[in-house]
């Protein structure tokens, strides 16, 4: 099969995936909405409670989600929409436009039928769609007749050209959604517009979708949406009950149908369902995921916890692949439940594990540039790092609160250094790596076990003592397995700390994330030494330094600390 790609970027969006669900269909009319309502929702629920933590309610930026819509030409580039046809591109930014906006301004409800749950609603869901437009010409799949009765039929091939798509290093990786058409129909109705024929045949737009999963991007397939476009514009004018023109009536309720359309299928993409804890499928008619159009409801309703489903989604499945990577830290993660993340997940945030928060990280996390992480609670770190999502970017690492339990399990620290304040537990388990000068920072008066069997790893002095330190965990703390220290494994700990480095030099530098430097004499300034490029030391606004020594720090000129940036001197016993 020929495909020949051409793409135009956009600043809008789109996505889906995971098993097929059935068709979504929208009628035609003066409004894409029209029924009667359910009154009662059976048994409304609670709400989903394990997914109030994600509910986006402390972001100040909006997570941006790739989407890829591909539209499959004939080979020789017509029946579907054009590149080079203004009015096609006017009508596509005009849904994009639309979809993003139905997504920040979301709408509340008070039916009975909407009942949602304690937690303040909120009208934005903090998410951007990023549109990219795909033109491919392939005659197999653009018809997909071709491949039986019903649109669902074509499945595999539109799975197997996502694969394509998706490993093609000059496409944006997102999500896919695919417009095909119907020949029959196609031909049908193009002929009816050649020749000036009524065809009085409702043709709905319709469309599916998967759902995420761990490993798969999800995809959306929207067939014959080009097909139902030229009927709206030419034929419905000509056999509407009362005079319409396409310019001043029809374009916009075509722009208001696909954007209900496809704003609902994108929440599915998003883990969405039809129904929710909060009402049954099809009773609440607001609901921006009712599967049927109502006239009179606005259709743009989503309670709190779904937002939080979203979030979750993006963070646990495979649409983290989808959303750049270059995103600034967008507020806080407040977790207060016991969650286990299976795949790697991704936050968009600071995160804070509160005091009930109990976190279980089994393939580890990705952090955004300059975030961090607290923990009151207790973070399970185990078979997987904890790194920053850019390549080469940092974060700010890991501080463990009074009471906070830290377990590190078959984990590597590359990127980032840990503090344990006094009180806080820190549990090492399997095998620890900790490399590139980073640091594990003891607290006076915090705990520390190391289970039978540890292999601690690490280049210069991985671990450092700011007081006295026990041996053990800290009284009355529930942990999710039971671990012990032993003399052997502690007196390998102890001999592990001794390795420290005579004397630092740190010039020519400008430090902008927290860090950490531990040697025996630290010294500071512009021209400390002649081996090393001579130049000021600045700690820049908003950063934070510990200078740990033994013998002592000591700071020449050329030290500058900006306004807002701090630094702690502290001695230590060799």
């Amino acid at each position: 099969m020929k495909r020949l790609f051409a793409i135009i970027c956009a600043i809008y969006p789109l996505f889906l995936h995971g098993q097929e669900e059935h068709l979504d269909r929208m009628p035609i009319g003066p409004s894409p909405l029209k029924g009667m309502e359910k009154v009662t929702s059976p048994n409304p629920g609670m709400g989903d409670t394990m997914y109030r933590d994600y509910i986006p309610y402390k972001y100040n930026q909006k997570i941006e989600v790739n989407v890829n819509l591909v539209f499959i030409q004939k080979d020789n580039g017509t029946g579907n929409f054009q590149e080079d046809n203004s009015e096609h591109q006017l009508f596509w930014e005009t849904v994009s436009e639309a979809i993003n906006e139905r997504y920040s301004h979301l709408g509340s409800t008070t039916r009975d039928s909407c009942f949602a749950w304690i937690d303040p609603f909120i009208d934005d869901a903090h998410i951007h769609f990023n549109f990219n437009k795909i033109y491919l010409q392939d005659n197999e799949l653009w018809d997909w007749s071709l491949y039986g009765s019903d649109p669902r039929d074509q499945s595999s091939a539109l799975n197997q050209l996502r694969n394509e798509i998706n490993q093609n290093p000059n496409i944006p990786l997102g999500i896919c959604v695919f417009f095909t058409e119907n020949s029959d129909a196609y031909d049908r109705y193009l002929n009816a517009i050649v020749e000036g024929t009524e065809v009085d045949i409702l043709h709905e737009s319709f469309a599916y979708s998967s759902f995420p999963d761990v490993s798969t991007i999800p995809r959306i397939h929207m067939p014959d949406t080009y097909t139902k476009y030229l009927w709206m514009r030419d034929i419905v004018p000509t056999i509407w009950e009362t005079p319409v023109t396409w310019e001043d009536n029809v374009w916009y309720w075509e722009v208001n149908t696909i954007t209900v359309l496809l704003s609902h299928e994108l929440g599915h993409s998003l883990d969405l369902r039809h129904e929710c804890n909060h009402y049954g499928e099809d009773y609440c008619r607001d609901a921006l995921m009712s599967p049927s159009g109502s006239s009179g409801f606005s259709h743009n309703y989503m309670p709190p916890t779904e937002m939080g489903k979203m979030h979750k989604a993006l963070s646990t499945t495979a649409l983290q692949n989808v959303v750049p990577p270059n995103l600034p830290t967008l507020g806080l993660l407040e977790l207060t439940q016991i969650d286990t993340w299976t795949p790697p997940f991704r936050s968009y945030t600071n995160m804070n594990i509160g005091i009930n928060g109990r976190i279980t990280a089994n393939a580890g996390i990705q952090m955004p540039q300059k975030s961090h992480i607290n923990v009151e609670g207790h973070l399970y770190i185990r078979n997987g790092d904890v790194e920053c999502v850019m390549e080469d970017g940092t974060w700010n690492g890991i501080r463990v609160k009074e009471d906070g339990v830290l377990w590190l399990e078959n984990t590597a620290i590359s990127d980032y250094d840990i503090v344990m304040e006094s009180g806080s537990t820190l549990i090492l388990k399997g095998e620890v790596t900790i490399s590139n000068n980073h640091k594990i920072v003891l607290g006076n008066g915090c705990y520390i076990c190391i289970a039978p069997n540890t292999t601690i790893n690490g280049d210069n002095r991985p671990f450092y003592v700011e007081g006295n330190v026990s041996c053990g965990i800290a009284p009355g703390t529930s942990l999710q397995q039971t671990t012990t220290c032993n003399t052997q494994t502690w007196n390998a700990f102890l001999r592990n700390l001794n390795y420290i480095p005579d004397v630092l030099y740190i010039q020519n530098q400008q430090i902008t994330s927290d860090q950490t430097f531990v040697a025996k004499e630290i010294v500071v300034g512009s021209n400390v030494t002649s081996s090393q490029t001579s130049g000021q030391v600045t700690i820049k606004n908003g950063a934070h330094v510990n200078f740990i020594s033994v013998e002592g720090t000591r700071f020449d000129k050329g030290f500058r600390c900006e306004n807002e940036a701090s630094f702690i001197v502290t001695k230590i016993e060799d």
